[in-house]
């Protein structure tokens, strides 16, 4: 991940509440450029940095942290969040949650050092994801569960989730094309409970297993 200097120009910074909310709804696009974006706050109340229940947002050029609640929240069907270089981290309860039918698009974004998923999908939310880097997590790097829609992952590098694996797909469908999946602390690639994982020219390596399947899933 690049360091603050190298992008950041403003500050937004809240207490107790979600730090960017975004729930109207207009095909003309809201641009968030250049920001460091923090929410600090108490695990119970799980507050966002940015959290987006309607319209078009594209973050790019952002830093992203929440003491509190997962950092990014897409939600609802219609909810379209696009994230361009950008650094979702240190998040207390995860770094990425697209849930609710909301779709998400990341291009070149560090997910890194969350407490727990890097990326998590489901309840009908979708994901294209390219050229991104999901490391030293708590939990996945990526987690697509729970009748998640289609996650599509292109030359994505997925590593060093020390304590848990580097993808796993239960009840959705994942494609992962030219990814680099290694050295996480359980499994590099999971598919279970009717997961479905098609996998094209990854490399998996230096992981405790390399991919497993199990209880009805698919690779």
């Amino acid at each position: 991940m690049e360091s603050d200097d190298d992008f950041v120009c403003a500050e937004i910074r809240v207490e107790n509440w979600n730090a960017v909310c975004c729930g109207y709804s207009s095909l003309k696009p809201a641009h968030i450029i250049g920001c460091r974006i923090v929410c600090t706050g108490d695990l119970m109340s799980s507050w966002h940095s940015v959290c987006v229940s309607g319209g078009l947002l594209v973050l790019r050029n952002c830093l992203i942290t929440s003491s509190s609640g997962p950092s990014v929240v897409a939600q609802y069907l219609g909810t379209r969040v696009i994230m361009q270089a950008c650094g979702v981290h240190d998040g207390a309860q995860g770094g990425i949650l697209c849930v609710d039918g909301a779709s998400m698009t990341l291009q070149q974004v560090h997910c890194c050092r969350n407490a727990a998923m890097g990326f998590e999908l489901r309840d009908k939310g979708t994901a294209e994801v390219e050229d991104s880097h999901f490391y030293s997590n708590g939990h996945q790097g990526i987690l697509a569960w729970k009748s998640a829609g289609r996650l599509v992952a292109k030359r994505c590098s997925i590593h060093s989730q020390h304590t848990e694996s580097g993808v796993l797909v239960s009840e959705a469908e994942a494609s992962l094309e030219e990814c680099s999946i290694y050295g996480n602390g359980i499994t590099g690639v999971v598919s279970q409970q009717k997961g479905v994982v098609s996998l094209s020219n990854c490399k998996i390596h230096d992981n405790c297993e390399g991919i497993m399947v199990q209880d009805s899933g698919a690779s």
